[in-house]
């Protein structure tokens, strides 16, 4: 990740109220943190740095700009249903390739896209393991992306080989799971 404007709470979390790592480095946030990320100019607010970045549960990350990972890893550890990996982001998503990684099960990782007319691009191989609430964007599938959660969006846009699994994990819906176009 690039950025020069983010601030980390608790302060004692990481070293130093500034969070900027670049380059191949490997990055750990700590579990019960808040982690927020602000783009300064035309820049992200949070760009993959070619090395693994580990978000230990739980956690909520907060993204003002666009998220782009694409570059190293984004590995979301020992979430679960209860402990969960929360990702805010007031902007555009742009995941690409096999970047982020959540082992355990989509429940334990929830992405929101606060931001009305913006738009997630889930690009390559990725595969996810996520629940994603975007009721106000529109979500794009490219290339061979396999999602294993469930999506609320304004649109989605299949453009590939890509596999949409439906886990069951999600605890309060409301009854039978079933696709529903709504204009």
């Amino acid at each position: 990740m690039v950025n020069n404007n983010a601030w980390i709470t608790p302060q004692t979390a990481l070293s130093g109220t500034r969070f900027a790592p670049a380059g191949n480095i490997a990055v750990n946030f700590p579990a019960n943190g808040r982690y927020y990320f602000k783009s300064t100019g035309n820049s992200n607010a949070w760009t993959g740095n070619g090395g693994i970045t580990t978000i230990n549960a739980p956690a909520d990350i907060y993204v003002d700009g666009t998220f782009k990972s694409g570059q190293g890893s984004l590995l979301i550890k020992d979430a679960t249903a209860t402990k969960l990996v929360r990702l805010f982001v007031n902007g555009n998503i742009d995941i690409k390739g096999g970047t982020i990684i959540n082992t355990g099960a989509p429940s334990g990782f929830y992405i929101s896209d606060t931001k009305a007319g913006s738009s997630i691009t889930i690009d390559g191989t990725p595969s996810l393991n996520a629940h994603i609430n975007a009721p106000l964007s529109s979500v794009t599938f490219k290339g061979t992306s396999t999602l294993n959660g469930t999506i609320l969006a304004k649109t989605i846009n299949l453009n590939g080989t890509d596999t949409l699994h439906y886990d069951g994990t999600v605890t309060n819906h409301p009854g039978t799971y079933k696709v529903s176009l709504v204009k």
